[in-house]
């Protein structure tokens, strides 16, 4: 039986019948429709299994199929919701995560309701670190379950219950469901507590599964590098972890080498030896600008990709806030790393962590520049600062000293 995401496409299909069709169709636009949905289920299974064997470009080569069909008929019936379901579910499936939130984007308006679309963006959103914006869409989704599956219940119960501090609640909620989604968010939340053995274990029983499941590897890294920071805090060479995280940047760039993340994985890598440089007396400044290279390099992959782009900012804001606030070298790197935050913060309002860079960049910069500029600073840094407690309550005690900091500095003005 065919799955996608983690959910049973036998038990979600339904409600892509049941999206509003126009009272009056011609018999051609009937026809049109019924070979829709059956290019789209096909076209999905198709993919799915090349997925699962490893082969991503085959899998992209099948998904034109399904759009062609989906696009050709969004031209006839503009207000017709369901084109965009089934190119989600495809886009979804390739691990094309950005086109995929854009076509659920456009279900949505037109057809709110549709519970298999709400759990698919939430998945996705949560993937993207926009935890705020996924959590609604749960919301909605366990208000109605009719129609989903148990272990799509299971999972959105789980991740809901996570995303609202109840973690244990969550991880019995998540034991014993194998989807790809459950194997993923389990994973996550065993990488958030410090579980990193659990997390290894269960990411790579999802690989020997689903062999093309990017997400799978892309949470491998993380494990490592994670383990890689905490080497590094504990003042101990972190390369044997920040090794294994590159392997696994490798292994994602021979499944997809277009994959912006596995370009911030390497560029997280350089973070972390930047770091350990800087607490070892060393030279960490040639590390932090191989990062922002890294960073630069995912982006040319995926312009939007909103963890780079914090990245990136992140790795020239400390550049600019190191070297001589006069040079022309400095100005550049604070003006890459400002830009870098407006567009992240464009991007993903709702992403906490996207406020929190921009109020680092802003504050740093602002102590090492002139009166007249470090005053705007200060006041954007504030702006981002309350900003980011207000969309995540749990970084209000973390950010208390700088907005003191940011608050004094503008009141003294």
């Amino acid at each position: 039986m065919d799955r996608l995401g983690g959910y049973n496409l036998a038990v979600i299909l339904p409600w892509a019948l049941l999206l509003l069709l126009p009272q009056e169709l011609s018999d051609e636009q009937k026809k049109s429709i019924e070979k829709m949905r059956m290019v789209g289920a096909v076209v999905v299974e198709a993919v799915t299994e090349l997925r699962r064997a490893g082969n991503l470009s085959g899998a992209g080569r099948h998904a034109e199929q399904c759009e062609k069909v989906c696009n050709d008929i969004t031209k006839s019936l503009p207000d017709l919701a369901e084109p965009h379901w089934h190119k989600a579910r495809v886009r979804a499936a390739i691990l094309d995560d950005r086109s995929a939130i854009a076509e659920l984007d456009a279900l949505l308006k037109k057809e709110p309701a549709h519970a298999g679309g709400r759990y698919l963006r939430a998945i996705l959103l949560f993937r993207d670190g926009r935890r705020e914006k996924a959590a609604a869409d749960l919301e909605v989704v366990l208000k109605n379950t009719k129609g989903l599956a148990d272990d799509v219940v299971a999972v959105a119960s789980g991740l809901s219950l996570w995303l609202k501090g109840e973690r244990g609640k969550a991880r019995k909620q998540l034991a014993g469901v194998r989807s790809n989604d459950a194997i993923e968010v389990l994973a996550r939340l065993d990488i958030d507590e410090e579980r990193f053995a659990e997390a290894l274990e269960a990411l790579q029983a999802g690989i020997v599964q689903d062999r093309g499941y990017l997400p799978f590897f892309e949470a491998r890294a993380g494990v490592h590098l994670a383990r890689a920071w905490a080497e590094c805090k504990a003042g101990r060479k972190p390369e044997e972890f920040i090794g294994l995280a590159l392997e696994e940047a490798e292994a994602i760039l021979k499944l997809d080498a277009n994959r912006a993340f596995a370009f911030v994985v390497q560029g997280e890598a350089e973070d972390i030896r930047a770091a350990y440089a800087r607490r070892s007396g060393d030279d960490f400044i040639s590390h932090l600008k191989r990062a922002a290279v890294h960073y630069s390099e995912a982006l040319k992959r995926n312009p939007a990709c909103v963890e780079a782009l914090l990245s990136r900012a992140n790795a020239q804001g400390q550049i600019a806030a190191i070297l001589d606030h006069g040079t022309k070298e400095a100005a550049a790197a604070f003006e890459v790393a400002a830009k870098d935050c407006a567009q992240a913060v464009k991007l993903a309002p709702e992403r906490a962590q996207a406020w929190v860079v921009t109020g680092g960049v802003h504050s740093n910069w602002a102590r090492r520049c002139g009166s007249d500029d470090a005053l705007t600073c200060w006041e954007t840094a504030l702006k981002a600062f309350e900003t980011a407690v207000t969309l995540d309550k749990t970084l209000e005690t973390n950010l208390k000293r700088e907005i003191d900091e940011c608050r004094a500095k503008v009141e003294k003005k």
